[in-house]
């Protein structure tokens, strides 16, 4: 799905001389690097709790398929499925 390439990897070498965890993590990709090939759907506060609860969204989208969603605070909130009338259908969801 991502568009992983060898060129961004990072040895575990790399990682253990990092000083703090901080540091380590910035080496690394966030896990919608995974998701990156999907269209991107944005929600708002209102919109985001009803999706994380597993609600659909009548958002007339024109899109369809699998996208990535993500909150407010632009935090990666899961997978969903584009319906024919262009519902957002949430399918697999990230605990935060």
């Amino acid at each position: 799905m991502g568009e992983l390439t060898l060129e961004r990897a990072v040895t575990i070498e790399a990682l253990d001389a990092c000083d703090d965890f901080e540091a380590a993590r910035q080496l690394l990709l966030g896990a919608d690097a995974l998701l990156s090939t999907l269209e991107a759907i944005h929600l708002d506060e209102m919109q985001m709790t009803r999706f994380m609860t597993g609600q659909r969204l009548a958002l007339g989208l024109t899109m369809r398929g699998r996208v990535r969603v993500y909150g407010p605070n632009k935090m990666l909130l899961g997978t969903a499925q584009v319906n024919d009338r262009g519902v957002l259908e949430p399918e697999r969801l990230i605990a935060h």
